[in-house]
């Protein structure tokens, strides 16, 4: 089994999911994929070609901002098209009945797997480079939204909410600030991940300060909004500094 699939199965909860696939758009190959589809190969190809054409047209509308998602809808499917953040030129392709899915939840459960299909490109033989390890530091950073929405919900009454906020308590963030300053201090690469790391930090304490002062509703709209694009920028540098070292 392709190490990708159980991770895609993870976007099929039930049968109104039909198919998902891991898709390199460079190269035009499918990296992995699960269930059926009638003329999957040449479905494949014309999802390639949508999100060749879109961002092409982003790009010379000149808007500076990241594509989140692609929705194609029919009359009886929804096809998304979900570029990965984390690395370059992936995106997932999933289809969908649209009469049985629930596209929010879809949405959700892709961008929690976008997590896991960054952290499997590291075997446990290449994740340990100089005292960081990659796969650990993802792992971390894709529990903290659990962590935030159990905080709100007040399942979470152990967490210092004074130290939410702080950079260098975390595992990545104790690393970035004793071993990680003292080998690559110097790098681009290391002083945009310190600095995307310490924005993360700051929307983490955001919005916890929002949930204390205005309530549950607001907290989960900003957990929503700025802290889900910080949390995939901090993943998508980790990714890349450890490539550059």
């Amino acid at each position: 089994m392709n190490k990708f699939d159980n991770v895609l199965e993870q976007l099929r909860p039930d049968s109104s999911v039909s198919y998902v696939a891991f898709v390199d758009m460079n190269s035009g190959m499918k990296l992995a994929s699960v269930g059926l589809l009638k003329d999957g190969d040449a479905l494949i190809d014309c999802s390639i070609r949508v999100m060749r054409a879109e961002l092409k047209t982003i790009k010379l509308l000149e808007v500076n901002d990241d594509v989140l998602d692609i929705l194609i809808t029919t009359d009886d499917e929804y096809q998304l098209l979900y570029p990965c953040r984390g690395m370059k030129d992936i995106f997932i392709y999933l289809v969908a009945s649209r009469e049985r899915a629930n596209l929010a939840l879809l949405k959700r459960n892709i961008s929690d797997v976008e997590a896991n299909l960054i952290s499997i490109m590291y075997t446990d033989g290449d994740i340990q480079n100089h005292g960081f390890n990659v796969k650990s530091a993802l792992d971390a950073h894709c529990r903290w939204r659990d962590k935030l929405i159990a905080i709100i919900n007040g399942t979470d009454t152990v967490t210092n909410l004074n130290e939410l906020g702080m950079d260098d308590r975390c595992e990545l963030g104790q690393w970035l600030h004793t071993v990680g300053q003292n080998q690559y201090g110097s790098m681009s690469e290391f002083q945009e991940l310190m600095k995307l790391h310490h924005d993360f930090h700051r929307c983490v304490q955001e919005v916890v300060d929002m949930y204390i002062a205005e309530g549950v509703d607001a907290a989960k709209c900003e957990l929503t909004g700025n802290f889900q694009k910080r949390s995939a920028l901090v993943q998508e540098q980790i990714v890349h500094f450890f490539d550059s070292i």
